[in-house]
């Protein structure tokens, strides 16, 4: 079927659950689904919680309502974590890249995006796909004449917070390079970096 057809059909499927009983009924029970999943999603920490979120969690994610308030109390969270690229090109130049960063005040609402994809694939685990992906769109932004970069080195970094009132008030950044390639398949994920414990400042 053409982008034609399909997009005109859109209007006509709009009207058809807006006019009949049935379109009416599989609204709400959407909504009553997005609701569901927002309140399961909320509850405290435990197996409840864990056997819904097993159910809803993909729902939340394709719709953009996955929220996390582990923020906040009674459990916020105690690490910050942040995702580098080091990208050498054919001709030997160093790159690093690392997610975009909107501007003072309002860039906040620009990328956010980014920052929860960080905390998302920080979470899914070094051996996520998720590293080969981006190291393969990286790989696509950076190709000259149909060459792609000779390799990609993918760190994902973090520090923990301490308590209130302890001494210094956080960990040392502790790296770990969870890709390492072309951007074509992996070749090493999961290796500590050359120095695994660093205090800030650029990739090893």
């Amino acid at each position: 079927m053409c982008p034609v057809t399909v997009a005109g059909s859109l209007p006509q499927v709009q009207e058809w659950l807006d006019a009949s009983g049935a379109g009416r009924v599989v609204i709400s029970a959407l909504v009553v689904a997005v609701v569901a999943c927002i309140v399961a999603s909320s509850l405290p920490g435990g197996s409840l919680r864990r056997s819904v979120e097993r159910r809803d969690r993909a729902l939340l994610a394709v719709t953009g309502l996955d929220q996390r308030w582990d923020i906040f109390a009674p459990e916020p969270r105690l690490r910050v974590v942040e995702v580098r690229a080091r990208i050498t090109s054919a001709d030997g130049r160093v790159e690093e890249w690392r997610p975009p960063l909107g501007p003072p005040v309002i860039g906040a609402y620009w990328d956010h995006r980014w920052r929860k994809w960080v905390d998302n694939a920080m979470r899914a685990g070094p051996r996520s796909p998720v590293w080969r992906w981006l190291a393969a769109w990286l790989a696509r932004e950076r190709s000259e004449g149909g060459f792609g970069p000779r390799s990609i080195t993918v760190v994902g970094r973090y520090y923990d917070l301490r308590p209130p009132g302890t001494e210094p008030l956080r960990g040392p950044w502790r790296e770990l390079v969870v890709y390492r390639g072309t951007g074509a398949e992996p070749t090493e994920v999961g290796i500590p970096a050359p120095v695994a414990v660093r205090r800030g400042g650029a990739l090893p």
